[in-house]
Parts: structure tokens; sequence; C-alpha cells
């Protein structure tokens, strides 16, 4: 990253997201924080598309969908992570931001960071979200707002990931709150893991085939973001 003039490498002795998150954001001096994951991939318009979406000055963050582009059908994967972010966000007017793939006005962020939580193990863009709505930020869902996103969480164990899975309700549950997206998100996720673990145990992403040998190759799980 360093052979970009425009990149600025920041370093945090703190474990996990929400400490790197907290140091890049209180460093960031720009109107609008853009705030994805490690292995997120953009478009090349997802920066014009973010500056438009907060050209309306009453939005304080916002988020999209996202494909997984490390799985077969990519674009069937966008128009099915629509449908269902559709769906959910229907049962509550009010989006959840997306780590992977949201951005946050830097005057909002200044003014939620002293609420946010520090303790315990949770979701830290839920509790984001969460306490936006509570200094009434406006958040907003736009469907063009796209990233890719690796499936790598499906590499986790079953227990693994369903104690991850249950952060869903547990980060609203701490704060005294119920999500019908939350929760529906929840068991959605438990119900297509299965299905969804052995098309990644099968499927190369550089051939863009299913592969025998891959199937055969240890995975590593990934490392809790949680904390």
């Amino acid at each position: 990253a360093k052979k970009y003039p425009f990149v600025t490498l920041l370093s945090e002795k703190q474990q996990g997201v929400r400490y790197a998150r907290d140091t890049g954001f209180h460093a960031a001096s720009c109107d609008i924080i853009g705030r994805i994951d490690a292995d997120s991939q953009l478009s090349p318009s997802w920066s014009e598309q973010v500056l438009a979406i907060f050209s309306d000055k009453k939005i304080g963050a916002a988020s999209g969908p996202c494909y997984y582009y490390d799985m077969p059908l990519k674009k069937a994967g966008l128009l099915i992570d629509r449908a269902i972010r559709r769906g959910l966000y229907s049962l509550d007017d009010a989006p959840i931001l997306f780590g992977s793939n949201m951005a946050v006005r830097k005057s909002a962020w200044d003014k939620v960071h002293p609420l946010l939580c520090t303790e315990g193990e949770f979701f830290e863009d839920y509790d984001l979200t969460i306490h936006l709505r509570k200094i009434h930020e406006k958040i907003v869902y736009d469907e063009d707002m796209v990233a890719g996103v690796s499936s790598r969480r499906l590499d986790d164990d079953p227990k693994t990931f369903r104690h991850t899975m249950n952060m869903h309700t547990h980060t609203f549950a701490m704060h005294g709150m119920t999500s019908p997206i939350a929760k529906g998100g929840k068991y959605l996720y438990v119900a297509i893991y299965g299905p969804l673990k052995l098309v990644r145990k099968v499927y190369d992403p550089e051939s863009g085939r299913l592969s025998l040998s891959k199937a055969v190759q240890k995975t590593e799980p990934r490392p809790s973001s949680n904390i």
C-alpha cells in the first residue's frame, strides 16, 4: 500500500475491528468516511455513488448490498442479496449498516463516537447503527452502492459460525432492543450455511470451476473480528 502516494498507513496496537475503525475514522480529514473490510472489492464507481448519496445533507450514513466474489454465479448472488435485503428492510423502516460496505459522514461520526460501546463481544457495525439512530442520524440503504466480499466466514466450524450469527440479535439485545432485520438475517445465514459451505469447499474462484483438488484442501477459519 505504501507505493500509492495517496495512502496513509496507520498502526493500532489493540487487536480488533473496533480499534482499527476508531483509529482510522479519527485520522480521517474528509467529510465522508468510507468503511470496508480488508478483503472487500469495490467497483471504480463506488466512490462516485457514495458522493451522490451524501449529496443529501440529511444523510448521516449509508450502506449497500454485496456479492461473494469467491463463489459462483456472482451476478445472480447480487440479485439475491438485493432481494433479501429489500425483504428484510421492509420489516423495519431503518436499515442496518454493513461493515464491509458502508460510509459515514464525519460530522455524524464525531457526534456518535463517545456513545459507542467498548466492552464485550458484539457486531461493531450494528452497535454504530444503533447509536446513530439514537442521535437521529439518517441511515440509508442504496442498492447501487455495491461491494464484493469474501465468503471466508463459511470456513468456520458450525459452532463458531452459530456463535457469530448470534451476535446479530445479541448486539441489539445488549441495548434492550429487538430487530426483525437482525433476527431474520441470523436465521437466514444459519439456514444457508451448510449448502454454501459445501459449494465453497469445491469451488475454485481462480478457475471459476468446481474442483475436487480444492475440496480436499485444508481451510483456515476466519479470525474473530467482533472484539
